[in-house]
């Protein structure tokens, strides 16, 4: 019998238990609007000069008399790496499993999309802070964020402390003010 983890994100080392057990049942809960359970594969490729394409393959499923879509993806770089999802009453139900091989982690992970919760605690860190400051709080919470999505984030708070932007002001010697009338004087007084 199997059992359903409940998780809140996929990391790289939950994928890697794969090489053990060859299968992994995950629950997500998706009450805060967020629909995409991010593990950074890729289980779409569209090549527009050949025209191949790589998408999920999309089933309908009854449960207790209820139809559910479930959406069956491969890996473009690993085809033996697949998982397949139901979304029912707000949780999303992933099974991730090797077909034959070995699990083979991204090269590049790509960055995840903020949630909907950090994003909500972004914006409170921002509210009386600079864009710097509120970063520095995220990245004490545990939060992988980058400075270019806490400013993106800082554009719908209005009470944000703007930074100075643009190259700092040298100062310049004070030179003294031009006096038409004494310069004139002393034109005339040499001739």
């Amino acid at each position: 019998m199997f059992r359903f983890e409940n998780c809140v994100s996929v990391y790289p080392d939950l994928l890697k238990r794969l090489d053990e057990e060859k299968s992994i049942f995950l629950k997500f809960d998706l009450s805060s609007n967020d629909t995409n359970v991010d593990d950074g594969h890729q289980w779409s490729f569209y090549d527009a000069t050949t025209h191949f394409r790589h998408k999920p393959k999309y089933k309908r499923v009854t449960i207790d008399g209820v139809w559910y879509r479930n959406t069956q993806s491969t890996d473009y770089k690993n085809t033996s790496f697949r998982k397949e999802t139901i979304v029912m009453d707000q949780i999303c139900f992933v099974h991730y499993f090797l077909a034959d091989g070995s699990y083979i982690e991204p090269m590049r992970r790509r960055k995840a999309k903020i949630a909907d919760r950090e994003a909500d605690k972004i914006r409170s860190f921002l509210e009386n802070r600079t864009i710097t400051e509120a970063w520095d709080l995220a990245k004490a919470e545990g939060m992988n964020v980058t400075r270019l999505q806490v400013r993106n984030l800082a554009r719908r708070v209005d009470t944000v402390i703007k930074e100075p932007a643009g190259c700092p002001k040298k100062n310049l010697p004070v030179v003294e003010e031009f006096n038409l009338t004494r310069l004139l004087a002393t034109l005339l007084a040499r001739k």
